[in-house]
């Protein structure tokens, strides 16, 4: 009973939090200042991949980083243990020791049917009524295939036309290059074959048809069986490709002095994010010529460079400097500038292309950081918008750990709760990678859902894998994640769904609880309707200030239950009530709700402010309010898509600046 009263009225809505640990509150905040700021789980996983190209979770091991003000990226919060030293250290060691081993390369098959559960394939296309083949009507389906070795492969696909008019042409495309435009003979299944040079690594193969129907009473279909790649032909013993990707200049290994020094110059650009100095080249020399020494090859010697990178605090830390001594603050460098950037779109290290823009002072340029800011939106590592951004201001992350009562919500599962998070993140991905206007977060009629979710909202559903469909929930509060993520186990929770919605959507954090409130509640069914009970409870004067506002929003979506199922009565068997007043304006239901929401002036701001915050890893402060405010004005004039969001935040003084440190106050 305490928990729901807590979160209803946390004291400190800036403290931070993890797991069930005391709330760590951050120092004061100067405004542009910055602390030194580590690397968190997900820009250390996000860099290490990019930098190495070996695909691992790496952060498992790490400790999990403490939350503040919404976000796991404020500098203030990241600490740096004793257990994030060792963790990362075994990290380093391993990547040292994948990169001196040889791969022996093996054959691989990798075969994707075009019927039954977990289908691989993403567009235009659904399942055979029978379910025996992947039925694509016109456009085109495509799938990802991940590969562990280079080399020749032979990919099959055996397909079939319909049998009106014309034959269909079946066009194959790897990573969008057209290798095959065959004709399909109707209803007979045929292979068509092609041999391909591929790399290790992700590829995407897509299928369509060459020439779509002229009318709809003649839809041009083709129907897939299965999609089959084998190799690579001629197996290899070689170098592993991290290494070939990190030491280009001796990609079978035993690299001489010039290719180490070359090594460690380039690697170390995209590692520490600047260009490394002639002490730290001579450093780094040092290390590999104490290994090679003692008894070390040339190999082991490169890599003991590596490692010390890696292990450096130039690569764990952004490190900017502080003004001159007597400056208020100072303009960022190009390199500064590039890794922050890199931290916001990317949650990982800035790119050649970033990085040689800040060489050459062009990305001080605010054309120039325009184009860079598209260019990063459209590329596929700002799908870290969705899993870091969104992940944690509309709680997609918290999905994984709610744990609904089994008993109460049997139809609840691990599957329910996979398709909740796909539906949130799809959502997410129409404003920060589409060119939506935030308002679609909120009032769109129409969600992406599969089968699973279609079962749990009551809806019709016909196909496979998730494709927009009318379910009656408009936006992100009808979501069944969300209504999910903000309920007790065994209940629908009107505080933490009115509170959530509140602080992320209108930045309108409800007071403090007063001193003298009773942190006991408890219902019993013989005494009302949970809402008329709830409204009882917190009738008093003193308890207004907080609830009048908060529980209205979380009443008005109470015709959904703790799993975020529709219902018309409530735990006791009660008629739902679902009409409230808010804001001096009466409504009824979710949909309402949302409307209203959608047209208060205070979204856009709202998310600015939350945008910025994990921008500039540090919370908003009165001081930045003019600022707050110039972006949010051109926010809202540019249509409100994320892109113009982006490039106000990036255009920003506190972005592009950094404050002097507040000074010291001595104890007396």
């Amino acid at each position: 009973m305490w928990y729901i009263t807590f979160i209803a009225c946390n004291p400190d809505p800036g403290a931070s939090s993890k797991g069930d640990g005391p709330d760590v509150t951050p120092p004061p905040i100067v405004a542009g200042s910055r602390t030194l700021q580590r690397l968190n789980r997900s820009e250390f996983q996000r860099t290490l991949r990019d930098l190495t190209g070996i695909d691992r979770d790496f952060s498992s091991g790490l400790p999990e980083d403490d939350s503040s003000y919404g976000f796991d990226n404020q500098g203030a919060a990241l600490n740096l243990t004793v257990g994030h030293l060792e963790a990362i250290e075994a990290v380093v060691d391993q990547i040292a020791t994948d990169l001196l081993e040889d791969k022996n390369e093996s054959d691989e098959t990798i075969e994707i049917q075009g019927e039954g559960p977990g289908t691989s394939y993403a567009g235009t296309g659904a399942l055979s009524s029978n379910g025996s083949v992947y039925v694509v009507y016109d456009g085109e389906v495509s799938t990802a295939v991940s590969l562990e070795s280079d080399g020749q492969f032979e990919l099959t696909v055996r397909a079939a036309g319909d049998f009106t008019g014309d034959a269909s042409i079946l066009a194959i495309e790897v990573d969008n290059e057209l290798i095959a435009s065959e004709p399909l003979l109707a209803r007979t299944f045929t292979d068509t074959r092609r041999t391909v040079r591929l790399d290790e690594g992700l590829h995407t193969i897509r299928l369509s048809i060459a020439n779509p129907s002229t009318s709809e009473l003649d839809r041009r279909s083709i129907g897939i069986d299965s999609l089959t790649l084998d190799g690579p032909d001629a197996p290899e013993v070689g170098r592993t490709a991290a290494w070939r990707k990190i030491v280009p200049c001796a990609p079978e290994g035993n690299p001489n002095p010039g290719c180490r020094s070359q090594v460690f110059e380039d690697f170390g650009l995209l590692a520490w994010r600047r260009p490394l100095s002639e002490a730290d080249l001579a450093w780094l020399d040092g290390l590999s010529d104490a290994t090679i020494d003692a008894g070390g090859t040339a190999d082991e010697g490169l890599v003991a460079g590596v490692r010390g990178l890696l292990l450096a605090p130039e690569f764990l830390f952004r490190i900017e400097a502080d003004p001159e001594p007597g400056q208020a603050e100072r303009d960022l460098d190009g390199y500064e500038v590039a890794t922050r950037l890199a931290a916001f779109l990317w949650s990982s290290t800035p790119d050649l292309e970033l990085l040689q823009a800040a060489s050459d002072g062009s990305l001080l340029d605010e054309d120039s950081l325009d184009r860079q800011v598209e260019r990063m939106i459209r590329d596929p590592r700002a799908e870290s918008l969705v899993a870091d951004l969104a992940g944690q201001w509309f709680d997609i992350r918290n999905l994984d750990v709610v744990v609904p009562d089994a008993t109460l919500f049997p139809d609840f599962d691990d599957e329910l709760r996979a398709s909740m998070r796909t539906e949130l993140s799809l959502l997410s991905e129409q404003w920060f990678l589409g060119n939506s206007d935030f308002r679609y977060l909120v009032e769109n009629d129409e969600t992406a859902i599969d089968a699973r979710l279609a079962r749990h909202y009551g809806v019709g559903f016909d196909g496979t894998g998730f494709r927009p469909t009318y379910s009656g929930r408009i936006g992100i509060t009808g979501t069944g994640g969300f209504l999910t993520a903000h309920s007790r186990p065994a209940s629908a929770s009107a505080v933490s769904r009115g509170k959530w919605v509140l602080e992320n959507l209108l930045c309108s954090e409800p007071p403090p609880p007063p001193a003298e409130a009773n942190m006991n509640m408890a219902f019993e069914p013989i005494d009302g309707s949970v809402r008329a009970q709830e409204e009882a409870f917190r009738g008093a004067d003193s308890c207004q200030a907080c609830h009048a506002t908060m529980d209205a929003v979380g009443f008005s979506l109470g015709g959904f239950d703790g799993v975020g199922a529709a219902r018309t009565e409530d735990e006791f068997g009660y008629p739902v009530d679902t009409s409230v007043e808010l804001f001096g304006t009466p409504l009824d239901g979710q949909a309402e709700l949302a409307a209203l929401v959608a047209n208060d002036a205070r979204l856009p701001r709202c998310a600015a402010k939350k945008t910025l915050t994990f921008a500039l890893g540090r919370p908003i402060v009165d001081a930045d309010d003019p600022v707050l405010d110039a972006i949010t004005t051109e926010f809202i004039e540019s249509g409100t898509t994320f892109e113009a969001l982006a490039k106000g935040v990036v255009h920003s003084a506190p972005f592009r600046r950094r404050s002097a440190p507040a000074p010291v106050e001595e104890t007396p």
